[in-house]
């Protein structure tokens, strides 16, 4: 049995990428924020236990936002500290494998170690910032 694979041509997928965002944007974007909705739904019923127990909840900068188990990044163990391993990010797919990118939040000042940690040890060779430069009303200065 063989089955065919439809390929399009770059012209005719930007095509439907601008009908499709033209059709998210009628109604004062009421496409856009239909499934913005959506994704309150997306990972809930994921588990979330190394970032939600006791010795790693103040190591989140946002107690609601926490890495699923199944794909979180894990440190190295430290001097046999079994807790060690945990900071607040997860692996994403983006192509070519499951661990493509990592997703994390910005490390707070006592996390700062474990996120260069993650860093150095994943070798990670590009960093992107993707949030405004605004938080609890500070707004950093950029040069």
């Amino acid at each position: 049995m063989f089955y065919r694979v439809q390929t399009f041509s770059r012209t005719q997928i930007l095509q439907e990428f601008q009908i499709k965002c033209q059709s998210l944007a009628a109604n004062k974007n009421r496409g856009f924020k239909e499934e913005f909705e959506e994704l309150n739904e997306v990972g809930k019923y994921l588990p979330t236990r190394a970032g939600d127990s006791e010795t790693n909840r103040e190591k989140n900068r946002y107690p609601s936002i926490l890495p699923y188990d199944h794909c979180r990044v894990r440190l190295s163990v430290q001097n046999s500290h079994l807790q060690s391993d945990y900071v607040n990010a997860n692996f994403v797919p983006g192509g070519g494998s499951e661990r493509d990118f990592i997703c994390t939040q910005g490390p707070l000042q006592s996390t700062m170690a474990d996120f260069w940690r993650m860093v150095w040890e994943q070798n990670v060779r590009i960093i992107v910032m993707v949030t405004a430069l605004k938080y609890k009303d500070i707004v950093r200065k950029t040069n």
